[in-house]
């Protein structure tokens, strides 16, 4: 039985010790958390015993992961990979890019076995999609699309300890591009708008943006991103080739021209992106668990997860100035799925 350590009891904490009591072969074995009462009563609701320390919660566990807040995962990946412990790290890999690129090397040297939390790239239909294009049944991919809007937006409190509308939303889809296509980026240019909660103006926030992002083969990647939406999650993607075309996600409720219904008399609403998405999570632990048996990584590596959070950090300075960001290759180091 491998006995797993959460570092991070917040709700994504809460998934992932709810996915484990139907993980076979891994149990929680360990919790901690800054807060000891949240850690107690984390414990309480889903098992394992309460870590003093993290270097503690690392140093009994088999393997960790690391659900606490983004500005914590450096020091907590640098803990797990000291003790010598695989981990999985919720995105981003770390605040910034040179904590990531920092996390990334001492995983690379010390041969640890990692993956970040990118749960979308579980979803069978984004892998059907993405076995499609490596087959070649699409042809030449020339263009992505992603239209992305969300029921569920985060305060302004949340986003001052996040990466905004790109580092903690658009990362996801910055990765699929990039694993959907097997490709990487050189290019970003983004524009942002403030349209759905004046209290995000006061963080330094946007809610609503549009980004193109050439890929290294030309195609483009035009990602269409909001807080809101008042349908449900709507999450769609187009991927035009020169064979033909890949679309998913294109069951959205549209207006009526007419008149003759309101907006609240629509038929039915979109499921919510924790409806649609709930099983990756278990998918995504089945996955680490391999990893941890000595299996191969079948999820991000945490060199995709530094270019996604490259891309995520050029829209966001694209935005700033609006000016086209390249992306720099030097970031690249080790390649994807590398632990050694």
């Amino acid at each position: 039985m491998i006995r797993i350590a959460i570092v991070g009891t917040g709700w994504i904490g809460g998934i992932h010790a709810d996915r484990l009591k139907r993980c076979a072969g891994a149990e929680l074995a360990y919790v901690f958390d800054i807060r000891k009462d949240a850690a107690q009563s984390f414990a309480a609701e889903h098992g394992g015993a309460v870590a003093d320390t993290v270097e503690e919660a690392c140093a009994k566990a088999d393997a960790v992961i690391i659900a606490s807040s983004t500005g914590s995962h450096e020091a907590v990946a640098l803990a797990c990979i000291k003790a010598g412990k695989p981990f999985l790290v919720e995105k981003p890999v770390a605040q910034d890019q040179a904590a990531a690129i920092r996390v990334r090397d001492a995983a690379f040297v010390a041969r640890i076995p990692s993956m970040v939390g990118f749960n979308r790239r579980f979803h069978p239909g984004y892998s059907e999609i993405r076995t499609a294009i490596a087959d070649g049944r699409i042809g030449n991919v020339e263009s992505l699309r992603f239209t992305v809007k969300t029921a569920t937006p985060p305060t302004a409190e949340f986003l001052k300890t996040s990466g905004g509308l790109f580092g903690e939303f658009g990362i996801h889809f910055f990765d699929l591009a990039c694993w959907l296509t097997h490709d990487v980026p050189v290019e970003v240019f983004a524009m942002g708008s403030i349209l759905t909660d004046e209290s995000y103006r006061a963080v330094g926030q946007i809610d609503t943006a549009a980004a193109i992002v050439r890929m290294s083969r030309g195609a483009l990647f035009q990602l269409d991103i909001g807080w809101r939406s008042t349908y449900g999650h709507d999450e769609r993607l187009e991927v035009f080739g020169s064979k033909g075309v890949f679309r998913a996600g294109g069951d959205v409720i549209t207006m009526p021209l007419s008149g003759v219904r309101t907006p609240e008399e629509a038929a039915r609403r979109l499921p919510d992106w924790f409806e649609r998405f709930e099983a990756t999570y278990l998918i995504e632990l089945d996955g680490f668990m391999s990893l941890v048996n000595g299996g191969s990584a079948i999820g991000a590596s945490l060199q995709d997860g530094l270019v996604a959070q490259v891309m995520a950090d050029a829209a966001a300075r694209s935005v700033a100035t609006n000016r086209p960001v390249a992306i720099d290759v030097a970031t690249r180091g080790h390649e994807a799925g590398d632990t050694a």
